[in-house]
């Protein structure tokens, strides 16, 4: 498996806080699984915005904190990136 992007590590981080698997969210989302995968590896160097943003709702962040747009990151995320090693 490829290395996971930074923000391929908040949303395995935040999925963890959720209690879902990225197979989960992508479902949820309405996006192929391959999908996922590509935007957490950084294959997609720039996601749909209307996707992330579906993806921040489903996982219950902003996506300020998602894609770290004030380069503070979320405290909540960045201790459970630590955590669950994502």
């Amino acid at each position: 498996m490829a290395e996971r992007t930074a923000l391929g590590r908040r949303i395995a981080a935040a999925c963890a806080l959720k209690g879902i698997s990225m197979t989960t969210l992508a479902d949820r989302v309405g996006i192929a699984r391959n999908t996922m995968t590509r935007i957490v590896t950084g294959e997609t160097a720039d996601p749909a915005s209307g996707i992330m943003v579906k993806i921040a709702r489903e996982l219950g962040v902003s996506l300020d904190d998602l894609l770290d747009l004030k380069g503070e990151e979320n405290e909540r995320l960045a201790t459970a990136v630590a955590m669950v090693g994502a």
